[in-house]
This record gives structure tokens, sequence and C-alpha cells, in this order.
């Protein structure tokens, strides 16, 4: 598997300010479409599973249950190492 260091960094930096406060979804999703072609397996299937959890008509701070705040938090913690993750991982969130 190909590790994009960057795309992994500019996801998780994307992924921390949403749930900080700092980013809304409109611009989570411009980030998060750019990584959806990522030479980065792992940062793929994170951001197909990302796409999934916001409203992308209207734009607002973050939104989400505690089960998809705690996978985000287990999100930042794999995007900031070099493992890789399977398609079955991702889905699991």
């Amino acid at each position: 598997m190909r590790l994009a260091s960057d795309d992994r960094r500019r996801l998780r930096d994307a992924v921390i300010a949403y749930m900080a406060g700092t980013l809304r979804t409109h611009a989570l999703d411009d980030v998060n479409s750019v990584c959806m072609s990522s030479r980065d397996e792992s940062v793929r299937a994170i951001a197909k599973w990302l796409y999934r959890i916001h409203d992308d008509v209207s734009d607002h701070p973050i939104s989400v249950t505690e089960p998809v705040w705690n996978a985000l938090v287990r999100i930042v913690a794999f995007l900031g190492t070099e493992a890789s993750a399977s398609a079955r991982h991702t889905q699991e969130l």
C-alpha cells in the first residue's frame, strides 16, 4: 500500500478543525473531496466515510452523535500514523 503523508496530514488537520468548530461542513467537504482521489487507500476509505457524516446542502458547524464523535477521534489518531487500514475497518467506524 502506498502511504501519502501529505494527504493524511491535510485530512487530519481538516477533521481536527471541524471538530474544534473552526471549519464548517463545506470547507471540510472541499478538503475531503480532494482526499477521495489520494494514492493512499486508507485516506480514500476514510474520505468516503466522512462524506456520509455531514449535510452537504447547508453549511454548518459540526453536529454529530457521540459514536460518530468517537470515530472521528480514532480517525484523527490513525491519520497521525503510518499504519494501513482495510476498507472493512473503515466500514466499522
